[in-house]
């Protein structure tokens, strides 16, 4: 895992949307598996440790519906994390969406709002928006409400690659968190 590996994985983003660009009807699947998992893979996390990476993630309070995340990256730290499901605590929860779903919709950001403040809480690490072409990334150790805590958005098919795999590495590699 290095920035070179980060930046590649933004380029194969930015071909595949030069590729794609007339198909505006991609569902969240391929959004996942096309341009959100080959940034997260670049980034370090290891999909087959199921001590690092857990998919549909469970996130809701006993006696409600169950509700899941798309993908929870843990630490390898036990000690702070009471889930007898899962033994590490998450330090990445990550929603996505599909590729031409605006971000901004007041429901998508709600509902990852509710994914982190599930207990047990999440005091650090960072909730993830994204489509695969916007990153929003919102830092948990940050007080205040949620909207506060958002500390980047990047459009990695436009702006300088070098600087967005740079934010990404910095916040979301997995060195950060499994050194």
């Amino acid at each position: 895992m290095s920035r070179q590996d980060v930046e590649q994985a933004i380029e194969h983003v930015r071909n595949t949307l030069k590729k794609w660009d007339d198909i505006n009807s991609w569902s969240e699947m391929p959004t996942r598996y096309v341009l959100i998992d080959p940034v997260m893979k670049a980034l370090g996390w290891d999909y087959m440790n199921p001590y690092q990476c857990n998919f549909e993630h469970p996130r809701t309070p006993k006696g409600q519906r169950l509700k899941k995340v798309d993908y929870a990256f843990f630490h390898p730290d036990q000690r702070e994390y009471a889930d007898p499901n899962y033994p590490n605590r998450p330090v990445i929860l990550l929603e996505a969406k599909a590729l031409y779903e605006d971000l901004e919709k007041d429901g998508h950001v709600r509902q990852l709002r509710g994914y982190v403040n599930v207990a047990p809480r999440i005091n650090e690490g960072y909730a993830v928006l994204t489509n695969g072409k916007v990153w929003q990334l919102y830092n948990l150790s940050c007080r205040g409400s949620f909207t506060s805590k958002s500390e980047h958005t990047l459009d990695v098919e436009h702006g300088n690659r070098r600087n967005h795999a740079g934010t990404l590495l910095d916040c979301l590699g997995a060195h950060k968190w499994w050194p």
